[in-house]
């Protein structure tokens, strides 16, 4: 059965549905997260729990589930994975007898298309940033560690403990006294918080991959009932851990930014924000350091001279601008062809910035034609070999007739 365009429409809309759910940054309702959380667990026969933590980050969460696991039963298996599981074996079982499972399986790698694309554009960048976090929180701040992302001060670290174990019993407080006594540097409690605990819990907004399918069936009538609280908690929180007696439960971020392929940006702030200070730094998809957004609100190209490191330095010039930083910095030109210019502007310590100038070939609205700069390897000679290499072309291979 071959799916028709209105299927394909059903599907991006519904995809769009759960899209604006993962990128919601409205607050939790705690009243009706507390009967969602009762419904997931009930539904599997499991008492609901007696305390249940509210922090305001999946860092907070992972922190809390890592430093509570020796003393607290997980039932992530019981009230996530099993009913998760069971549910798409009654789906499958169900599309299988009624003879639609070719069907489905297009509709359901149409939906694993989007929910990849999500995990790899917002859900993993986040874990990836909380395992960084953790790594960087077990050693001394500064040494050793990626210039890519930010670190963490104390300070907030501090919040986020305080935040944790002002909801915890008493008998679990010892952990956090420990972990004063570590100063947080090399704490084996910290490390056991980078283990695997994140991964026993689900991520509720951001859980795509687990529930969008099943919700989908669920909208043409399959009745998949026991996975009513799972979608809930989706729609009403951020990653959650279930345990015995008690659940760990973290808010949506309050700043969630991404450029137009939904790949986690902001050139004048924070991507992503939660409440407890938690954020990351990005562009277009790739970590930076707060210093790079402090240098998009006040560019100077000094600053990009005097920045060590490599990758730090190429998102400086991109928001500065590569022709305005050519010219600003008087690169000098070594080199002229028929086919372009090629300028070179050397960085004390670095390699040097060599670029080719070009002129468009199609010309602007006004009927002027732009001159603009592409950057090529520090050791290209000619402004031929340096337009070859964008083509993926040696100088002898590069023979255009038209060039584009």
């Amino acid at each position: 059965m071959t799916m028709s365009e209105t299927i394909k429409e059903a599907l991006k809309a519904h995809h769009l549905k759960w899209l604006k759910i993962a990128s919601s940054t409205e607050p939790l309702d705690r009243d009706l997260v507390r009967k969602a959380i009762d419904t997931s667990y009930k539904i599997t026969g499991l008492e609901p729990p007696e305390l249940i933590v509210f922090l305001d980050s999946p860092l907070a969460g992972s922190l809390a589930s890592g430093l509570i696991r020796s003393r607290h039963k997980s039932v992530f298996s019981r009230v996530v994975a099993k009913p998760t599981d069971f549910m798409t074996n009654r789906f499958w079982k169900k599309v299988r007898d009624a003879g639609s499972d070719e069907w489905w399986a297009e509709v359901t790698q149409v939906l694993r298309t989007y929910q990849r694309q999500f995990a790899m554009r917002v859900q993993q960048p986040i874990n990836w940033a909380i395992s960084f976090q953790l790594n960087a929180s077990s050693r001394r701040f500064g040494v050793g560690i990626q210039e890519d992302q930010q670190v963490l001060s104390y300070d907030t670290l501090n919040t986020i403990f305080s935040q944790i174990k002002s909801q915890l019993p008493v008998a679990d407080h010892g952990v956090f006294d420990q972990l004063r006594r570590d100063d947080f540097q090399g704490s084996a409690l910290v490390n056991s918080a980078s283990d695997q605990s994140r991964w026993s819990c689900s991520f509720g907004s951001h859980d795509l991959e687990r529930l969008e399918m099943l919700d989908f069936a669920n909208s043409t009538g399959m009745k998949l009932g026991d996975l009513k609280g799972l979608v809930l908690m989706s729609r009403r929180c951020g990653w959650w851990w279930p345990f015995e007696r008690l659940c760990i439960v973290t808010a949506r971020p309050t700043i969630l930014n991404t450029d137009e392929r939904g790949r986690l940006h902001n050139d004048l702030g924070t991507a992503v924000e939660y409440g407890d200070g938690f954020c990351i730094y990005a562009r277009h998809g790739a970590f930076v350091p707060s210093r790079v957004i402090d240098f998009a609100r006040s560019p100077s190209y000094f600053a990009i001279d005097h920045e060590r490191n490599v990758t730090v330095r190429n998102h400086m010039i991109e928001l500065y601008g590569m022709d305005k930083y050519v010219r600003d910095t008087g690169a000098t030109m070594v080199q002229k062809d028929d086919y372009g210019a090629l300028f070179r502007k050397d960085i004390a310590g670095h390699e040097p910035l060599v670029l080719v100038k070009v002129r468009n070939s199609s010309p602007e609205p006004d009927g002027t034609f732009k001159d603009y700069f592409l950057r090529v390897p520090p050791e290209t000679r000619t402004a031929r070999e340096g337009i070859a290499w964008t083509f993926g072309l040696d100088a002898r291979e590069y023979l255009p007739k038209i060039e584009t």
